[in-house]
């Protein structure tokens, strides 16, 4: 039964690592202009050590947010996990509140976590790729025009061909979703033997919806600007993809916390230990839910997975959520210990999208136990403190 509810979520936490901003464009709180000295206090790291700061955003429509995450993310060194979503408004009705204001049309609020808090964002795709890697040879804002040397449209309509004389497995029909997905080749590889370099292709992919076509072009207009050299790959979007690209999301977050460096932070290893997932905020577009599964709860069935076992009293997970109309994050995962990445993937990239079709799980993370184990003996190890999930509800 479709019908109005709340999500909510409640704990307990240290009051010196959490943030509340909001701002307009238009009106009070005005977004401050750049250079502005509350940018520099939202981006300070003094109260986290080497680690930056994480947001979660929320902005309907209209409001300010890519400005928002330009300013939060001007330091190249330091990436900051952000996570967030679009808000789906009806009409011009406000959408955003902080304690007991409503923001008007045209707002973002945001939460800084830092010190004991920080976030781990998963960002799992709708989608499933098909046909072989391109490279974009021509293009001109978010017209795609060429694909290895010919035409994009030309790709795409021989594609459909080929995929229509294959096994059936994969299809281009009138009722079919195709996507588009671009990603910056990663750094070439000696290869040991020849000691040539290679380039490997991605394994994630920033995806976009098809807008439109340019017959007289042969072009394919794509949502988002484009840029010569990337990475290409149609795609189709299928609720067993998205169920397939979580257990792969789930997968690499499993392996990534295996290998994590738990408890040194320090310059010499340039790893930090990731933090005790202790809650979650899932962001997922209306496009997913039961219209793309047939049934409910599959985006937050892997969020209990990622969340991991709780200790709390109550039966239910503490994640709460929204269904939004753009999701903020990462491609693939950010956040974890960057020591087990690969190569040729950007599964741990801390750049931040908006995306579409796509579940975004933030998990608020305690850090509490970057202080190092305490050892009894040889043979023991004794945490530092006792842990207790309870405050989260």
């Amino acid at each position: 039964v479709n019908r109005p509810a709340i999500s909510m979520l409640a704990g307990t936490v240290d009051a010196s690592s959490i943030e509340l901003f909001g701002f307009n464009e238009l009106r009070e709180p005005k977004l401050p202009s750049e250079g502005s000295s509350v940018w520099s206090e939202l981006t300070s790291t003094s109260t986290s050590g080497n680690r930056s700061p994480s947001y979660l955003l929320f902005s309907d429509p209209w409001g300010p947010l890519t400005q928002t995450v330009d300013q939060l993310t001007t330091d190249d060194d330091r990436k900051p996990v952000i996570a967030g979503g679009i808000t789906c408004p009806q009409y011009t009705e406000p959408t955003l509140a902080l304690d007991s204001t409503l923001f008007p049309q045209g707002s973002i609020l945001g939460l800084k976590l830092s010190h004991t808090l920080g976030l781990q964002a998963v960002v799992a795709q709708g989608c499933r790729a098909i046909g072989p890697y391109y490279t974009i040879t021509s293009c001109e804002r978010n017209a795609l025009l060429e694909l290895d040397g010919e035409p994009a449209l030309m790709q795409l309509m021989k594609l459909q061909k080929e995929l229509a004389e294959g096994d059936g497995r994969d299809t281009i029909g009138t009722d079919s979703v195709v996507l588009v997905g671009t990603s910056s080749y990663p750094p070439r590889t000696p290869t040991p033997a020849s000691g040539k370099t290679t380039r490997n292709p991605p394994s994630d992919f920033l995806i976009r919806q098809i807008m439109g076509f340019q017959p007289n072009k042969n072009a394919i207009l794509v949502g988002d600007q484009l840029t010569e050299g990337d990475c290409f790959r149609f795609h189709l979007r299928d609720a067993q993809s998205a169920v397939d690209d979580w257990e792969l999301m789930l997968s690499r977050v499993q392996q990534e916390r295996m290998f994590q460096n738990t408890g040194d932070s320090s310059e010499e290893t340039n790893c930090e230990p990731a933090g005790r997932p202790v809650a979650a905020i899932q962001i997922s577009c209306v496009a997913r839910g039961t219209g793309l599964f047939g049934t409910e709860n599959v985006d937050l069935g892997y969020g209990k997975q990622l969340l991991g076992p709780s200790d709390s009293t109550s039966n239910e997970a503490p994640i709460a959520g929204l269904f939004a109309n753009g999701e903020l994050g990462p491609v693939g995962i950010a956040g974890l210990s960057s020591s087990s990445s690969s190569s040729n993937s950007i599964s741990q990239n801390s750049s931040t999208f908006m995306h579409g079709f796509t579940a975004v799980m933030a998990l608020i993370c305690d850090y509490t136990k970057d202080i190092k184990p305490q050892l009894d003996d040889d043979n023991s190890i004794t945490a530092p403190f006792v842990e207790d999930d309870s405050a989260w509800q």
